[in-house]
């Protein structure tokens, strides 16, 4: 299925992300650091301040940093809207998971991992889309 997505806000690097319709989008094939510093059993992840990652990935995927809640439950609102064209893989708890483009063609999840702000997940990432992803 897909989805377009006018991005407004991101809890964390992996998601969710808002869409200004109300869904909530978490980036396929990629582990990041949880707000509260921790990282789940088995995901990969960067070290470093989440919150601070958060808001190098709002910059890098084009929003740029609005509101920031930085409350454990709280979001970063962007400071413009980020267009996002998602093909959906599934749900992951009450979030779809898709795979993102950018209005330039590039991926979400390895823009991520470019910023330096999220690892490839390779369980969740088995066809490699994101293998020739760097930093």
């Amino acid at each position: 299925m897909l989805l377009l997505c006018l991005a407004i806000a991101l809890h964390d690097v992996d998601g969710p992300i808002r869409c200004q319709t109300g869904e909530t989008i978490r980036l396929a094939g990629i582990g990041a650091t949880e707000l509260d510093g921790s990282t789940r059993p088995g995901q990969p992840s960067v070290p470093g301040d989440p919150f601070a990652q958060r808001r190098a990935m709002a910059v890098a995927i084009g929003g740029g940093v609005g509101a920031d809640n930085r409350r454990l439950e709280g979001s970063l609102r962007f400071a413009r809207p980020v267009q996002l064209s998602c093909e959906v893989t599934g749900r992951s708890y009450t979030r779809l998971v898709a795979w993102c483009r950018l209005p330039d063609g590039r991926d979400a999840s390895c823009v991520a991992i470019g910023a330096g702000v999220a690892a490839r997940w390779a369980r969740f990432d088995p066809q490699q889309r994101l293998a020739r992803c760097r930093r």
